[in-house]
C-alpha cells in the first residue's frame, strides 16, 4: 500500500517486558506455513476490501492485519471442525458399488 509521494507506511516498535512482537511473529509464520496456508489468500483479499473502505488501520478504528489473520484462522478452525464432525460423502465408486449390491 503505497500512500502519495512513493512512501509506504510502516509501524515500528520497541521491545520491552510486556512486548509479543517476537512471539507474535513466530505464531503468525507457524499458522500461515504449517497449519493453515490457505489463510494467506483469504487474508489478502479480506485485507484489500478493508484497505478500499479505509478500514484498515487499527489506530482509526480499523482492523489490524494481524487481527484479521485470527479472525480468519478462526473461521477455518470452524470449518474443519464441521467437516470433521459431518459424515464423509461416498466415492463414486463407493456409491456405484453400494448400487449394485
Amino acid at each position: 500500500h503505497v500512500v502519495e509521494g512513493g512512501l509506504m507506511p510502516v509501524d515500528i516498535t520497541f521491545e520491552g517486558a510486556e512486548h509479543g512482537g517476537v512471539q507474535s511473529s513466530l505464531f503468525v509464520r507457524d499458522l500461515i506455513e504449517r497449519r493453515y496456508p490457505e489463510a494467506v489468500p483469504l487474508t489478502l483479499v479480506l485485507k484489500e476490501l478493508l484497505v478500499q473502505r479505509n478500514l484498515n488501520e487499527p489506530f482509526s478504528g480499523g482492523l489490524s492485519s494481524y487481527a484479521l489473520l485470527l479472525m480468519v484462522v478462526a473461521v477455518l478452525q470452524m470449518c474443519r471442525v464441521d467437516s470433521k464432525q459431518s459424515p464423509t460423502p461416498p466415492s463414486a465408486a463407493e456409491a456405484a458399488a453400494a448400487a449394485a449390491a
